[in-house]
């Protein structure tokens, strides 16, 4: 995404992906969505993940700095490179 917004949907968008990084934030957004930052090349460009239901209680046991491995539904980019209905592996 960092390099080509348009060839990064065109590859990703809609496609289950696997990503692996460093825990940048956990929280809640404005619609009171839990959800994890994952850090990026530079401070506006992370990997935002909302995670699926059934994942609420792991999310109460991560820790910032940590690694964390998701799978999920790549929805492009905005701000960070968006990730829904993810679960951890």
């Amino acid at each position: 995404y960092d390099k080509n917004e348009i060839a990064a949907d065109n590859k990703y968008k809609g496609k289950t992906v696997k990503v692996t990084g460093k825990i940048d934030d956990i929280g809640k957004d404005f619609m009171d969505e839990s959800y994890v930052t994952l850090e990026g090349a530079d401070l506006f460009q992370g990997v935002q993940v909302y995670f699926k239901s059934s994942e609420e209680s792991k999310l109460g046991t991560l820790e910032k700095g940590s690694d964390l491995t998701i799978e999920g539904e790549c929805d492009g980019m905005l701000i960070n490179v968006q990730i829904v209905d993810a679960v951890i592996k």
